[in-house]
């Protein structure tokens, strides 16, 4: 590919390695064109750069398919992967194990909350990747369904 020189414009030889692709390709186009060039139409072509998806906007009533992923102990044989609940609009963690509990027993999920509603410390709780620990706090949803990973630690894992 032969590069595109512009009068006035600085060598590339004189431009530090640890300038940027796009710095670089700046200098090449001079100071007439200098911030007229987009980074991506110097990526040779990169596809990872793409306009942002926004899920549609929800009805403030719409309720909440949360896809619940049980691991460890809680796994068991006759639990289907996924389990998916529907909740109800600003449900917290709280109330998806409450729903949980209804569904598979509340006796399974014993050693995921105390009595008094507190996470216990040997257990691990993710909503959409991102660590939960407090029961009270409000998912916070996109596109009207979460996913839920749950786990209870063994004392071999710092359970």
């Amino acid at each position: 590919m032969a590069e595109r020189t512009i009068q006035g414009a600085i060598p590339l030889a004189d431009v530090p390695m640890a300038a940027t692709r796009l710095d670089r390709d700046c200098l090449r186009m001079g100071d007439k064109e200098m911030g007229k060039a987009r980074w991506d139409a110097v990526t040779n072509g990169a596809d990872f750069w793409s306009e942002a998806s926004v899920p549609p906007a929800l009805p403030t009533d719409a309720p909440i398919d949360v896809r619940v992923w049980l691991f460890g102990s809680l796994a068991a044989d006759d639990v289907p992967r996924p389990i998916v609940l529907r909740v109800a609009q600003g449900a917290t963690a709280a109330s998806v194990l409450i729903e949980l509990g209804r569904v598979l027993g509340f006796e399974r999920f014993t050693e995921v909350a105390s009595g008094r509603g507190e996470k216990r410390s040997i257990c691990r709780l993710f909503v959409d990747g991102r660590e939960v620990e407090e029961l009270s706090a409000p998912l916070s949803v996109r596109g009207g369904s979460a996913d839920m990973e749950m786990i209870v630690l063994a004392g071999i894992e710092g359970g």
